[in-house]
């Protein structure tokens, strides 16, 4: 009824909900555990919200943090939807049934010359930061950040490194004195959001 009122579906932490773009019953949310080792299930609705079900992605993390997860549909398909994953420092997951069946995709990872050194694009931060932009017009596009930006054009089989431009902004003097050193300022190039143009749905 547009928000007029309201009936509790889940108790607890969630960092992601997501609406199928193209079926308004379709839904997904990731429930987050806050005690000990957290637990992230994802868990997906074919009913407006009404019922909830736990998909196969069941994973105990080790530190009471960890499980900070984001989710996105894939609007140009159906049934495509992806899951960035605070684990190990950063995995990727895509589904091709809308969020109740998931599927391990390739690790975007910075190769030991990274200022960071060597480690997945979340890099012990995704607690912190992790986000996810899926292409509206291609659901093979997709780009995931926290500590690192990764590009994949097909279906994250793949991944491009797009922190070139982020670590040449880091050098300049305004953020190296900001933060006391360039290898500081360059580990502050972390990525929180990701936004789209509504007139350019390319333009991220």
């Amino acid at each position: 009824d547009g928000g007029a009122s309201w009936t509790k579906v889940y108790t607890g932490r969630s960092f992601s909900v997501a609406w199928d773009p193209n079926n308004p019953s379709k839904a997904i949310f990731d429930a987050t555990s806050d005690s000990g080792g957290a637990t992230t299930v994802v868990n997906y609705t074919t009913d407006g919200g009404s019922t909830w079900t736990p998909s196969t992605v069941d994973t105990t993390f080790a530190a009471a943090l960890a499980g900070h997860s984001i989710l996105a549909y894939a609007k140009s398909m159906s049934g495509v939807v992806y899951a960035s994953v605070d684990q190990n420092d950063g995995e990727v997951f895509k589904s091709t049934d809308g969020g109740q069946t998931w599927t391990q995709q390739a690790v975007p990872t910075e190769p030991a010359s990274n200022p960071q050194g060597a480690c997945a694009f979340l890099c012990a931060q995704g607690w912190y930061a992790n986000t996810l932009w899926v292409d509206p017009i291609n659901a093979n596009h997709l780009i995931v950040g926290g500590l690192d930006l990764f590009q994949s054009i097909d279906g994250g089989t793949t991944w491009t490194d797009c922190n070139a431009p982020l670590l040449a902004l880091a050098t300049q003097e305004r953020y190296t004195q900001k933060h006391g050193s360039r290898r500081a300022s360059e580990g502050m190039m972390d990525t929180h959001a990701l936004a789209i143009s509504a007139a350019q749905p390319g333009t991220v």
